[in-house]
């Protein structure tokens, strides 16, 4: 915000975006139970779980580790301007950390995607 980059908002989501959000949520987990079931043969809830889980992990891990560790912490390239000398580029923990939240934000989806399975 001092920067000029973002603008300061009083509230963080707005009624509309959590419902266009929530409706983008169910559409892609909606899509990607289908694929699973179609491809994978995903025909219980527990294939489509641990199928969309594991495809969940491994993007979550690449982004921790390959893209956040060692590109993002390592490539003065990638920075915002005026932001070179924030310390989160550097620390490890952070970018960790974020990757735990990520893999707890994906089970309710992945769960809902075992449930979307099943009933296929």
């Amino acid at each position: 915000m001092e920067l000029g980059v973002i603008e300061k908002r009083e509230q963080r989501f707005t009624r509309a975006d959590i419902l266009r959000k929530g409706i983008a949520l169910l559409v892609f987990v909606f899509i990607f139970a289908v694929i699973l079931k179609r491809f994978n043969a995903a025909d219980t809830f527990w294939k489509g779980f641990r199928d969309s889980y594991l495809i969940w992990l491994i993007i979550d891990w690449y982004d921790a580790l390959v893209l956040d560790c060692i590109w993002f912490c390592h490539s003065k390239k990638v920075r915002i301007p005026g932001t070179e000398d924030m310390e989160e580029y550097k620390d490890y923990r952070f970018h960790i950390r974020q990757s735990c939240i990520g893999m707890l934000l994906g089970l309710p989806a992945c769960l809902a995607v075992g449930v979307i399975t099943a009933i296929l």
